[in-house]
């Protein structure tokens, strides 16, 4: 046992910049490795509807803070016949005719867009979805002193305790520290400011979504802010209700392992075979009684690593984006869909999906509850 540790911030510091330099090593290997074996298939998905998608910005208030301006993307169902301009938004009208339709928030990942995965987007909006996402301001605007200098939840410097647990509870600090300093309550503001534009009678989708079928995605750490606002955060107050079910993409479990079971909706999980930042140890976080419970849905995709979930192999104005699909992203889309398809517009046509293990993925673990 290590008594009275004290870590300076030289060594934090050492210790942070190696532990993100063997994070890039880790990430570029599988990338290079499943490059020269992507199978393509032509896709089975026939979209019901054109896509519309409008960009702009709002602004987040935060107690403490200045304003913050973000840019959000709203991708919905449209006619292609006429066109809007309000606060800011311009695009096609929405086609009204097969809603109110459910709404899916989605959280890029670290220093990502609000536009990718834009193939996994479109795929939900042309089975009748509308889908937003906020671009985070995680790199440059925001440095890693804003977060790194917040007050620990542990007065982790004077622990006596192991090196080991020491750092984690570092890491842990400042992982909880960030995403509610920053991307919780951005995202949050992302979804209320979609569903004031659905009450608006003034907006151009007033009346396009149904409140009570609201889920939420995101890819790594738009994963953890997705876990932290369905119940998994250690303050139970940061869940969101109106989420009914979630999609996670290439997310860690960590810092929300010990409060997985407190997520009281629908999860589905996915990650690569070739993502060597999340481990098969971790795995059993997803599948098993200290873990989740059911309803969820764990997925290993073949041939895939971290990045294979947030890659946008479409532009945002490609007419065509449903066909001659990568196979990986084929089976990422009709999981998504069949996940969000049963719980949430309650398609009992989308077991036939569910139940079966489609031959791109390595592994497959579900329990319906």
């Amino acid at each position: 046992m290590i008594r009275n540790i004290t870590i300076s911030q030289t060594t934090k510091t050492i210790f942070r910049w190696g532990m993100v330099l063997a994070s890039i090593a880790l990430l570029w290997l599988p990338m290079i490795i499943s490059a020269a074996i992507v199978p393509y298939v032509d896709s089975n998905l026939v979209a019901k509807y054109q896509i519309g998608n409008t960009q702009g910005q709002i602004t987040c208030y935060q107690a403490g803070k200045d304003p913050e301006v973000l840019g959000l993307s709203i991708w919905y169902p449209t006619s292609g016949e006429g066109s809007f301009s309000f606060d800011g938004f311009t695009g096609t009208l929405a086609d009204l005719s097969g809603g109110p339709y459910p709404l899916v928030i989605f959280n890029h990942g670290l220093n990502a867009n609000y536009i990718d995965p834009l193939y996994l987007k479109e795929s939900l909006v042309g089975q009748g979805y509308v889908v937003a996402s906020i671009h985070f301001n995680d790199m440059p605007s925001i440095s890693f002193s804003d977060y790194l200098s917040t007050t620990p939840r542990t007065d982790w410097n004077n622990r006596t305790d192991n090196l080991f647990s020491a750092v984690d509870y570092f890491f842990r600090d400042n992982y909880l520290n960030y995403l509610e300093s920053f991307r919780i309550n951005q995202s949050r503001l992302s979804l209320d400011y979609v569903l004031n534009l659905n009450e608006n009678p003034a907006s151009p989708f007033y009346g396009l979504i149904d409140i009570n079928k609201i889920g939420m995605a995101g890819h790594s750490l738009g994963g953890l802010t997705t876990l932290a606002l369905s119940g998994a955060h250690p303050d139970p107050a940061i869940a969101d209700p109106r989420i009914k079910a979630i999609i996670l993409l290439a997310t860690p479990a960590y810092p929300f392992e010990n409060n997985l079971g407190n997520i009281n909706i629908p999860v589905m999980v996915m990650r690569g075979d070739y993502d060597l930042m999340i481990t098969s140890a971790e795995d059993n976080l997803w599948v098993t009684a200290e873990g989740l419970k059911p309803p969820e849905f764990f997925l290993v995709v073949s041939q895939s690593h971290h990045f294979t979930f947030s890659q946008s192999p479409y532009s945002i104005s490609d007419p065509s984006p449903h066909i001659n699909h990568d196979a990986r992203l084929e089976v990422i889309m009709l999981y998504s869909l069949a996940f969000m398809d049963y719980y949430l517009k309650n398609d009992a046509n989308a077991l036939k999906v569910l139940e079966q293990q489609d031959p791109m993925l390595a592994q497959y673990y579900y329990e319906l509850g």
